[in-house]
C-alpha cells in the first residue's frame, strides 16, 4: 500500500507541477520505467492511469507512446510478463486518455503482446487494439 500511496503522489506531483513539459515527460518516464513491471498489478494500473493524465504536449504525448512501444518491443520472450502488461497498460490509457495515435505502437503490440503466453498480457493487449 505504500508504494502506491508513493507512486500516485509522485504522478499527481507532476500533474500538478507540470509547467514545462519536456520535465513532466522525463519525470513520467522515469514514474514508468520503475512502476510498469511491479509484481503487484494495482500498481501497474495507477501508473498507466497516472501518465497518461500529465498534461503533456501532443509532441511529447507521442514520444511517451514511442518510449513505451520501444520498451515493448526490445523485451524478450523469457522477460517478465508483468512488463509486457505494464507497458501494453500504459498505451492502453495514452489512447483512452490522452487522444495520442499509436499506429507504430500498436504493430508492435501485436506482433509482440498479443500472442503472448500469459492471459493477462493478451488481454491488455486486445485493449490496446
Amino acid at each position: 500500500a505504500k508504494r502506491l500511496e508513493l507512486l500516485c503522489a509522485t504522478l499527481d506531483s507532476i500533474e500538478t507541477n507540470a509547467s514545462d513539459s519536456a520535465k513532466a515527460l522525463a519525470a513520467c518516464i522515469h514514474v514508468a520505467d520503475v512502476s510498469l513491471g511491479d509484481v503487484w498489478s494495482e500498481a501497474r494500473r495507477a501508473c498507466a492511469r497516472g501518465v497518461a493524465k500529465v498534461p503533456l504536449a501532443s509532441t511529447d504525448r507521442a514520444r511517451l507512446a514511442a518510449h513505451f512501444g520501444e520498451q515493448l518491443d526490445a523485451l524478450g520472450e523469457n522477460d517478465d510478463w508483468r512488463r509486457y502488461d505494464g507497458l501494453c497498460r500504459a498505451l492502453e490509457q495514452l489512447v483512452t486518455r490522452g487522444s495520442v495515435s499509436i499506429v507504430r505502437e500498436a504493430h508492435i503490440v501485436a506482433r509482440k503482446a498479443l500472442s503472448h503466453e500469459q492471459p493477462t498480457v493478451r488481454q491488455a493487449a486486445a485493449r490496446v487494439m
